[in-house]
């Protein structure tokens, strides 16, 4: 998933209504995310235009949702295809209180260089009224059993008018060793990544909504990369229906 999406539950708004005692409530959606670039966890993994495809289901405060990433530009002859994701989350809410317990799984078509992987994941998130606090924490299960990832950071909105909000996300990334070998291959853990996302967000009537939305992070530790990658952005448009 993207950079942004990492920060925040993709699937659904962490902590949402819980259903009453013994009846499920429903709800699914599909959106279509145009992006310049595809930036993971600060990690430049396509650095021309994607489309980032997803869809969605929910019983509750249970969510299952499948994501994948397209380039829309030649790569190793065509554009393809080039990552598929599959996550099951469970989001619960409690006053100002919200966690949210998920597994994930990887998978990348055409590409035998890069073995499917999965990660275990738990997030928790406090609002302080007009700002939250989140953190949230990945644990490979699969291809590189051990290797972890960890983020904090704050998070605000505003409704600007109505059907109209502006979002913003800042926060910081810290990797394992095994995390760093995996993706980077550098050998130790680092205090890896600052980002900062904002999106406005428009809803047209009761079901569709656009959200321009943009990203910028700066990679803290100069072993992972070289300086024309340590500060990537990206800029998108996101494109949905949700029932």
């Amino acid at each position: 998933a993207s950079c942004f999406s990492a920060l925040v539950a993709t699937a659904a708004p962490l902590g949402g209504e819980t259903a009453t005692p013994g009846h499920l409530e429903w709800s699914y959606g599909s959106e279509v995310d145009m992006n310049s670039r595809y930036v993971w966890r600060g990690i430049v993994y396509n650095d021309r235009s994607v489309a980032q495809p997803s869809a969605w289901i929910s019983a509750s405060d249970l969510t299952l949702s499948v994501w994948a990433n397209r380039g829309l530009e030649e790569k190793y002859g065509s554009a393809f295809v080039d990552e598929v994701d599959g996550t099951l989350e469970y989001a619960r809410g409690w006053g100002d209180f919200a966690g949210d317990l998920s597994v994930s799984y990887f998978h990348y078509p055409g590409q035998e260089e890069a073995p499917a992987t999965g990660e275990v994941a738990v997030g928790c998130e406090y609002s302080l009224g007009i700002v939250s606090v989140r953190t949230w924490h990945a644990m490979d299960y699969l291809e590189y059993t051990g290797a972890y990832w960890g983020e904090a950071g704050l998070s605000t909105g505003v409704e600007l008018a109505p059907n109209v909000s502006l979002e913003g996300r800042t926060g910081f990334g810290w990797a394992s060793s095994k995390f760093n070998e995996a993706y980077w291959g550098v050998t130790r853990s680092s205090f890896s990544l600052w980002s900062f996302d904002v999106a406005l967000n428009y809803r047209i009537g009761d079901y569709f909504y656009l959200s321009p939305h943009g990203e910028f992070a700066t990679i803290l530790d100069r072993d992972l990369t070289e300086d024309a990658q340590r500060n990537p952005v990206n800029f998108g448009l996101r494109m949905g229906v949700d029932f």
